[in-house]
């Protein structure tokens, strides 16, 4: 139990690092220097753009309510079977730098999410198994590229595991899957950790200015699988 536990304190911490280190080194090394070429015209573009993130970028955190969590955003939903617990927004603002106070001005707040690279929507893990799915997005404005694809995320991620991991994973090939009722270009990692094998999947999607990413680990043949968990997802029924 002991090294399970450990084991669920590096995926976290895993999982968390890779959101961040992946997409401000590798995808913004690909950025096209023409993208930085910016006029006055353009300018107040980009600035009436961050202003209207700003406003709207509250629907990408999300709602974690009676062991449901709803996200209008992405129209998705997750489940949480018993057993599961979910990160509160304290602590994922924590790992993001950002707070909320009571009575603050809910746009100041927008204002600071709109400058984070990765935004935290949902962590959820059950520590008995180890099984944990996250939902972050990667915010393409604060990393100057729009041009950003699934595959390019994609695979500055596997590098991010590769320099965490070294040669103790296995990347399957890509391959489109229905989660929530959408499709996502899902990556699949095999990896050894602490001498334990684990699944470590991600299912990526690219909406508007953001690439939405569906982060989940199980260790075969003792947690729910990654069936299972993806199954625990659908979309928000229309009211």
């Amino acid at each position: 139990m002991k090294k399970l536990l450990s084991l669920l304190i590096v995926i976290a911490m895993l999982t968390t690092a890779l959101a961040g280190c992946a997409s401000k080194e590798e995808i913004k090394g690909s950025v096209d220097t023409n993208d930085k070429v910016e006029t006055n015209d353009t300018k107040n573009d980009t600035k009436e753009e961050e202003t209207t993130d700003a406003t709207d970028i509250l629907e990408l955190t999300g709602d974690a309510n009676g062991g449901v969590y709803t996200n209008v955003f992405a129209n998705i939903k997750f489940t949480a079977p018993e057993g599961w617990t979910f990160a509160s927004d304290a602590e994922l603002n924590e790992i993001m730098q950002v707070s909320l106070e009571d009575g603050e001005d809910e746009n100041k707040f927008a204002a600071e999410l709109a400058k984070q690279v990765t935004i935290y929507s949902m962590m959820a893990s059950n520590p008995t198994t180890g099984d944990s799915a996250q939902i972050f997005f990667q915010n393409l404005a604060a990393l100057g590229s729009f041009s950003t694809d699934v595959n390019e995320y994609a695979e500055s991620l596997i590098e991010g595991y590769k320099t965490s991991l070294g040669e103790n994973i296995v990347v399957g090939e890509y391959e489109t899957v229905t989660v929530g009722g959408s499709e996502f270009t899902c990556v699949p990692i095999t990896a050894d950790i602490s001498g334990i094998s684990m699944e470590m999947n991600s299912y990526l999607k690219k909406i508007d200015g953001y690439i939405m990413c569906i982060a989940i680990a199980t260790i075969p043949d003792f947690g729910a699988g990654m069936d299972a968990i993806t199954g625990m997802f659908s979309a928000i029924e229309a009211e």
